[in-house]
């Protein structure tokens, strides 16, 4: 749950606009292995023991160091009340030999991954590839966006410029 995300380092779909789930802690309580109850803050010494404790469990230790039986964290806030999130699975159309082999796909998605981007939005991006089959490749887009619905359009017919797609991305992404 929350606890494994923050430990983690906490990177999810806003961390481009508000930061790392790490970035939010501020004091964790925890019990060590010889059954100390030790307390680390972030304003505690980077070069002392509490400070290094603490920067390894917001996600740059790899490991576990005790069990955590509290954590203090700071809010932050959206840009609004409203996020956008949508799916879109863009995968080669039947009686097509392969999406990979279309004159526009490459050159979209060569452009989609050298996009300047604004921090507000993020899109992951999965490649699908069945080797058992020659069909059924493509691109799954999973969109995140810190704003309305209006401005992530904008963004989406600004920076794609396969209208196919754009479209397709705006239609599935949802105000929320």
């Amino acid at each position: 749950g929350v606890g494994g995300f923050l430990l983690g380092g906490g990177l999810g779909p806003f961390s481009r606009s508000i930061g790392m789930g790490s970035d939010t802690i501020k004091e964790i309580k925890i019990v060590t292995a010889d059954g100390k109850l030790v307390t680390v803050k972030d304003t505690d010494s980077r070069s002392s023991n509490e400070g290094r404790l603490f920067w390894a469990l917001c996600g740059a230790g790899g490991g576990n160091f005790g069990v955590v039986v509290e954590m203090k964290l700071a809010v932050d806030r959206l840009r609004g009340p409203n996020v956008v999130a949508g799916r879109y699975q863009w995968f080669a159309r039947p009686g097509e030999k392969d999406l990979f082999d279309q004159t526009n796909f490459m050159p979209t998605m060569n452009a989609f991954y050298t996009t300047d981007w604004p921090e507000h939005i993020t899109i992951d991006s999965t490649w699908i590839c069945d080797l058992r089959q020659n069909s059924g490749n493509g691109v799954r887009f999973l969109t995140y966006f810190n704003g309305e619905k209006t401005e992530f359009d904008e963004i989406i017919t600004d920076k794609i410029r396969h209208p196919a797609l754009a479209a397709q991305l705006k239609r599935r992404s949802l105000q929320e």
